[in-house]
């Protein structure tokens, strides 16, 4: 029905081969799929029909019985397959199945996750409208089930667009491996709401799900855990009226008691002459309700994954204060003096990790700390540049960042929200950005007009050196910012700081030597000792625990 191979796709323009799974078309309520065997034949009520007559013809023909009966062969889209499948579940039909894949936003290319494949009515509809370059993943708890499915994608030729998992979603979730890549999620589930939050977890942000729900009940449970995270939510219920449009005879004059009527006012042309006198008892075309119409199914409740931005602010915040003072920090005392007391950072993420995350050090771990804290006080009462300003500014800086990292390491495990550390950091960089500029403009932003500028190039400033180096500067210190951020998601967040420790060594030893900053005894052990404490605790998150005596 839908092979990626050009010459095996089933169109109505293709001739039947050998092979093919056709759809025999009885009557409107009478369908059958038949795989066309050469040898083989089909057996009804209008006669015995050859399948190898049926070879060499297009889809769509009227072939003949050995009694003259005839059947039409058509190919096996999506909606006729609906209508022949075996239902080893409750299926969605035509128009749940329609409205599903319109409100879902469903286009070719997309990536689309579907929880319990059931009989396979709707991965079958979606796998046609994902195609060529889309891709359906739809899981079922129930082994045989699954498999059930998988050999029937096999006949309708979709299965290079569908893959059919074992998975009990309202347990396990959704596997990891598919974490904020989803354009749309489908929950036909008992209990969906226990996979929500899975569910926002792998949907791409504005990403859209649909859950469906034979009970009203399901549906209010669903939507209170759809609005912590959702937005837009609107639940449907799908009601089709079909009618029945056929010819009748009826007679206009007469009823049941034998009392006389008019006949119904008809808009039409009038003809002239002999034309003009109808009688009263030909056939008429009417329409009226089928006797048979289908009610309820079930509710199909939508909702669009919102974007996290109130939990993001605060983030941004300790961002933008975390790198506004350790530049006031720069520029109060020596580079190498604001970056040992930044060695403490692994103190301050311990303390943030216990309050925030609730991870408790080992003994040892808090141990090999006490040189780092130590070596830095050492180094700060000994140090010649020593101010307050500097000292305290790159203090805060240690508390604003590891705050920063660990709750940007929480937001990063949560399973309800779907940034990687990429987007994090790229939306908390925007929100800086945008944070700082009313403020360098009020403060810097009036210098830095075209008179400025050239008074201070006649006092010897080289506005195109300035100009290179800050860009320079920008660009290499947001790219450590981000190899930062993908190491962040990777270990936790007190390894984070003490790896940031060993970046500190670098940037101390090539300040001394560039800015031959003056070093005493005291200070250069001092740092030492510090830088000690940053080995120790490498050891220390690598010993095990000892196992307990039985």
């Amino acid at each position: 029905m839908l092979l990626m191979d050009p010459s095996k796709k089933i169109s109505f323009n293709r001739c039947i081969r050998e092979g093919d799974l056709v759809i025999v078309y009885e009557r409107h309520d009478t369908m059958k799929a038949v795989k066309v065997c050469e040898n083989s034949v089909l057996q009804n009520r209008f006669g015995v029909f050859k399948h190898s007559d049926w070879i060499g013809k297009r889809f769509g023909s009227k072939v003949f019985s050995n009694k003259g009966g005839f059947v039409y062969l058509l190919a096996p889209t999506p909606e006729l397959w609906t209508l022949v499948l075996s239902h080893r579940t409750q299926i969605l039909y035509i128009a749940d199945i329609s409205f599903v894949i319109m409100y879902l936003e469903i286009v070719p290319g997309c990536l689309v996750l579907e929880s319990g494949t059931g009989s396979g009515s709707l991965t079958t509809s979606l796998a046609r409208a994902v195609a060529p370059t889309g891709h359906v993943y739809t899981f079922d708890f129930h082994e045989q089930r699954a498999a059930s499915a998988r050999e029937d994608f096999e006949r309708t030729g979709i299965s290079t667009l569908v893959t059919v998992g074992v998975r009990d979603i309202q347990s396990e979730g959704f596997p990891d491996e598919f974490v904020g890549l989803a354009d749309s999620v489908f929950l036909d589930l008992p209990q969906p709401w226990l996979a929500i939050p899975s569910a926002g977890k792998i949907l791409k942000q504005d990403g859209i799900l649909c859950s469906f729900s034979p009970c009203i009940e399901q549906v209010q449970r669903s939507c209170e855990t759809l609005r912590s995270n959702f937005t837009d939510i609107r639940t449907f219920e799908i009601l089709l009226r079909t009618y029945e449009v056929r010819e009748w005879k009826m007679d206009c004059s007469k009823v049941d008691d034998g009392s006389s009527v008019a006949c119904p006012p008809c808009k039409r042309r009038q003809p002239s002459g002999e034309e003009s006198v109808r009688d009263p008892s030909s056939p008429a075309v009417m329409a009226r309700p089928s006797a048979e119409a289908r009610g309820h199914t079930g509710y199909l409740t939508f909702a669009r994954l919102s974007f996290q931005l109130a939990a993001i602010i605060p983030l941004a915040v300790a961002h933008t204060l975390g790198n506004l003072l350790t530049n006031v920090s720069l520029g109060r005392v020596n580079v190498s003096f604001t970056h040992t007391i930044k060695a403490m950072e692994p103190f301050f993420t311990v303390l943030f990790s216990v309050l925030f995350l609730g991870e408790w050090p080992t003994f040892w771990t808090v141990s090999s700390l006490i040189p780092v804290v130590g070596g830095v006080a050492l180094a700060s009462f000994t140090e010649a540049s020593f101010n307050w300003i500097g000292f305290c500014s790159a203090m805060a800086s240690n508390v604003t960042n590891q705050s920063r990292n660990v709750l940007s390491k929480k937001f990063m495990v949560r399973k309800e929200d779907t940034l990687d550390n990429i987007n994090l950091f790229s939306i908390i960089t925007i929100i800086s950005f945008i944070l700082l500029v009313p403020a360098a403009i009020l403060l810097e932003g009036v210098k830095f007009t075209p008179s400025y500028l050239q008074s201070a190039a006649n006092q010897g400033l080289n506005i195109r050196e300035l100009c290179i180096r800050s860009l320079l500067a920008g660009f290499c210190f947001h790219s450590y910012q981000q190899v930062s951020y993908m190491i962040l998601q990777m270990v936790s967040p007190v390894t984070h700081s003490v790896g940031n420790c060993v970046k500190r060594v670098v940037v101390i030893v090539s300040s001394v030597i560039v800015f031959q900053t003056p070093v005493s005894p005291i200070n250069f052990h001092g740092t030492a000792v510090a830088l000690t404490g940053v080995f120790l605790y490498s050891k220390a998150k690598r010993m095990k625990p000892m196992p307990k005596a039985t």
